[in-house]
């Protein structure tokens, strides 16, 4: 399954607001940061924009040259064979954003930019 991916740098809510009322977008899940709680920010959020998925999230701890907000292309694995395929064939000239592990709503992702200068995110569904 191909998704985007859309980082933004603290106003994640502000656009799902106005994608909600311009796209008539549905909020599918939603999990906030709960590390701080003075801000309360988006960690992940999935919302559906006529028929399609896409996830969204306030991203501030990125370790790269990235201007926010930015997109990435997401793939979504069935087996994590296929995943570890794809990221050992794509990550010879790239940066690793974020190293192979387990997370909250996933078994398994990783994030890279590839030699190209493409942002992508590998999940495990």
């Amino acid at each position: 399954m191909f998704i985007t991916h859309m980082h933004f740098k603290g106003n994640c809510e502000e656009a799902i607001a106005l994608y909600k009322e311009a796209l008539e977008a549905t909020v599918t899940e939603i999990l906030y940061d709960d590390f701080d709680s003075s801000a309360r920010e988006i960690l992940h959020t999935e919302i559906n924009i006529h028929g399609h998925r896409v996830m969204m999230n306030n991203r501030r701890d990125e370790e790269s040259n990235a201007n926010f907000p930015f997109a990435q292309f997401v793939i979504a694995f069935s087996r994590r064979s296929d995943l570890e395929r794809a990221f050992d064939l794509m990550k010879d000239e790239n940066l690793i954003v974020a190293p192979m592990r387990q997370t909250d709503f996933t078994a398994c992702t990783v994030g890279f930019w590839d030699k190209f200068g493409i942002r992508w995110g590998f999940i495990l569904q």
